[in-house]
This record gives structure tokens, sequence and C-alpha cells, in this order.
């Protein structure tokens, strides 16, 4: 909303204040958008990745100061911590992914960490959403309307729907 050139300068100072919470052997990277990836190679621990992302959430509480203008930008982390040497980089991205989701979820300026659970709850979903597409086209969805009346005088003054699903 204000300009290409405002949102370059602010994704550099996010890219900034990130590169600042990491270690010199860190690589920082803007895949997109306003979506960064961090590669931190010699992470010894979850608990170590844990304080680098409280730290870049704390980095971005403060307003970003832009033509005269305080900004203020926040961050849903998703982490990721291979835990085999043979891990493929797109299975870490996939993972940090769906880990950044659930942060997202849990509300704005936060993080949270991957774990199979996250995997399993987006198969849930993906076998609900496409159940119920398929529902529609199989015609299992039914509409059932109630009225709902004005007790005082027994007027109907407007009416609810409900979708059932039988599946």
């Amino acid at each position: 909303s204000m300009g290409h050139d405002f949102g370059d300068l602010l994704l550099i100072e996010v890219a900034n204040r990130i590169s600042l919470c990491t270690g010199p052997d860190d690589i920082v990277a803007r895949m997109g958008g306003d979506e960064f990836s961090v590669l931190m190679p010699s992470i010894a621990s979850s608990e170590e990745a844990d304080r680098v992302a409280a730290a870049i959430v704390e980095s971005l509480a403060e307003p970003v100061r832009i033509f005269g203008r305080d900004v203020f930008a926040t961050a849903s982390l998703g982490l990721c911590v291979s835990r085999k040497e043979e891990a493929r980089v797109s299975e870490l991205l996939r993972s940090a992914d769906t880990a950044m989701y659930e942060a997202k979820a849990n509300g704005k300026a936060t993080y949270s960490t991957f774990d199979d659970s996250m995997s399993e709850k987006i198969v849930e979903r993906i076998k609900l959403e496409s159940g119920l597409r398929s529902a529609i086209g199989e015609h299992e969805i039914s509409i059932l309307f109630q009225p709902i009346v004005d007790l005082g005088n027994g007027r109907i003054i407007g009416a609810e729907s409900l979708a059932r699903w039988n599946s």
C-alpha cells in the first residue's frame, strides 16, 4: 500500500534484523514475497534454534522507520531441525513451511518447531477437503433450514441454515 520502494526498504531492514540474530556461517535468504529462510548448518540443538527464533521475533518488535514513518513488521517462523545427515533440502523446507503455518495459526509474532504430528494434521485436513469436494459432486450435502421465531408474537423473523454431510 506504500509502494514498491517502501516495501523493498522494509524487506531489506527485516533481512538485516534477521541476519543480526544469526551466526557468521548462517545463510539468510529471501525466498520470495515476504518469506525468508535461514540455514544454520552449525546449530547444535532445538533449544538453540528456539533461542534464535525468539531473538528474531523480538528484533522485529521494534518499529522500522521508513521515509519518516514507523512501520511494524511481525514474523511467523517455522523451524525444522534436521536429525539426519541425509535429509533433503526440499523435505526440510517443506517441514519448516508446515511449522510456519502452524505458527501463523497460533497468532502473529511467534514461532513453531516442526514435529511429525503436524504432518498428520495436514494429511487429515487434505482428506477432509478432498472428501468435501467429492461430497458436493456426489450430492452428499443436504441443506436444512430452521425458522427463527420471535417468541413475543410467534412470527418468523428469519431463518438459519445447516449444511449436513451425509458421508
